[in-house]
């Protein structure tokens, strides 16, 4: 009896323990900062002599008054409509741009990742990674409660796995395992009961088991998004009610198995097949109507992340990463850590230098497989929509966006293209009643000193956010990325000043 009882208290401090480090991986235990201090009323503001992004996605249009009231754009238009109870924006030399959307973010446990989205200009995010905690935050932002962006939330991925892993893996990780057919369409109608705006779909998710998610999706009318799972055909795909696709890398990996598998050796032969296929593979994704979010970023990083992660690390926003994902966990050396020691993107212990400079013409063919699918996707018609897999080593949330939108002009899209599709073209998947300066619409706008349609990233040049008809002047947002800054340093275990 004393060897069970001590067996039993082994396991119940095991249990714990690895409880507890879990939460702090995924960014439970950094503080809260205190959100109630940025709240702000929505009122009546004018910001006169702005240019504005039209409606068409061509030009700045100089000399408009845009009127907002009740959380809504009332009027754009060149003459001062006659108001008497209004703050007044000057926007002399000044761009107004629709609120940022970034389609691929993951929250994760700290809500101070809405404030550093709402300091960026990103009023809008797609949550990949959904828990009911998220759908509570979505509550209270929508009820004037809490500072953050429009929220639309996707379900924890669904992956197919059974028995005692399949516990394990739903302990463990943000995912939705399935085991028996049956169970798909209840766990849907609970999914979309619980208020979740569509259903994730993971790479290890069977053939049998997608087919299945795929026509419960299509009858109780969720959407269906995510990744490409390996046992499904691009005939699945086609003919299923997935219409989106979680990141360009899921079809230049689709192409890669169709390819045979490339290695440092034929990397130049498979990116001249990916550059030949690509075409007639973007035309029959467009002909299907299926939307493709980039990451394209985070693809560029990952040779860096293995080859020169110290010099990325002092290039990104590090100190406002959540301290709990950052520093990974003792439990697992491959959880979410981003620093040299837990990366999980990091080299094996022991490669040798040939070994290593294979990986880096592995790693940089990889990214430019993605360059060539999204140029190609973009000349036939693809509906690319920006995302940046915030919180995956080392996008940090809000900042990310800008990073991806340098990524898609660098890599061919024209700047009003690239913002088209960060803010009207995400904003029209989503349902938002935003992502235009017009009319009746939601106010959700960013007012930039420098214009990003000479250069994209003059989107980070933010002079003030509004949000829902909620103006947020430039001062208060540093004070957000103050707060979250300090809170993060008051978790922090790992000192970064090396980076």
């Amino acid at each position: 009896m004393g060897i069970l009882l001590v067996g039993l208290i082994g396991l119940l401090v095991s249990y714990f323990y690895i409880d507890y480090e879990l939460n702090a991986m995924y960014g439970s235990h950094v503080g809260q900062v205190d959100s109630n201090q940025f709240k702000r009323p929505q009122e009546n503001v004018l910001i006169r002599n702005v240019s504005i992004f039209s409606t068409d996605s061509l030009v700045m249009v100089p000399g408009q008054f845009v009127y907002i009231s009740g959380g809504k754009i009332r009027s754009v238009d060149s003459i001062s409509p006659a108001i008497d109870d209004a703050v007044i924006l000057d926007g002399t030399d000044k761009y107004l741009i629709p609120g940022l959307i970034d389609s691929h973010a993951h929250l994760l446990r700290s809500p101070n990742d809405l404030l550093l989205y709402l300091a960026n200009g990103v009023t809008g995010i797609r949550e990949m990674t959904g828990t009911e905690q998220h759908l509570q935050w979505k509550a209270d932002i929508i009820k004037g409660e809490r500072p953050g962006p429009e929220l639309f939330i996707c379900s924890k991925k669904m992956n197919s796995y059974r028995g005692f892993k399949k516990y394990m893996t739903e302990w463990t990780q943000p995912v939705i395992a399935i085991d028996e057919g049956t169970e798909v369409a209840a766990k849907i109608k609970t999914l979309k009961s619980k208020g979740f705006d569509g259903l994730k779909i993971g790479t290890f998710l069977d053939r049998e088991h997608y087919l299945m998610v795929s026509e419960q999706s299509r009858e109780q009318g969720i959407r269906l998004v995510g990744h490409i799972p390996l046992e499904v055909s691009l005939e699945d795909l086609w003919q299923s009610n997935q219409k989106e696709v979680a990141h360009i890398e899921e079809f230049m990996k689709f192409l890669n198995r169709e390819f045979g598998g490339y290695t440092s050796e034929n990397a130049q032969e498979f990116l001249a097949y990916v550059q030949s296929r690509g075409n007639q593979l973007s035309k029959q994704i467009a002909a299907k109507g299926i939307t493709v979010t980039s990451t394209l970023w985070l693809m560029q990083s990952f040779v860096r992340q293995k080859a020169d992660l110290p010099k990325l690390l002092s290039e990104v926003r590090l100190t406002y990463a959540n301290t709990g994902l950052i520093e990974g966990t003792p439990i697992t050396s491959r959880g979410l850590g981003w620093l040299p020691k837990v990366n999980i993107y990091r080299w094996p212990e022991g490669m040798s230098p040939k070994e290593k400079e294979d990986s880096k013409i592995y790693w940089q063919t990889y990214a430019k497989a993605n360059e060539i699918l999204l140029r190609s996707m973009v000349a036939n018609g693809v509906t690319v929509l920006p995302g940046t897999d915030a919180n995956c080593p080392v996008t940090v949330p809000g900042f990310s966006l800008h990073d991806e939108l340098t990524s898609l002009q660098e890599a061919g899209m024209d700047p009003r293209a690239v913002l088209e599709a960060a803010t009207k073209k995400a904003s029209a998947w989503m349902g938002n009643n935003t992502g235009s300066i017009a009319s009746g619409l939601d106010a959700d706008l960013v007012l930039l000193s420098e214009n990003p349609l000479s250069q994209i990233g003059n989107t980070r040049t933010i002079e003030g956010v509004i949000s829902k008809g909620r103006w947020y002047p430039k001062e208060t947002l540093d004070n957000m990325l103050r707060a979250v800054r300090e809170r993060n340093n008051e978790s922090r275990s790992i000192p970064i000043d090396g980076f």
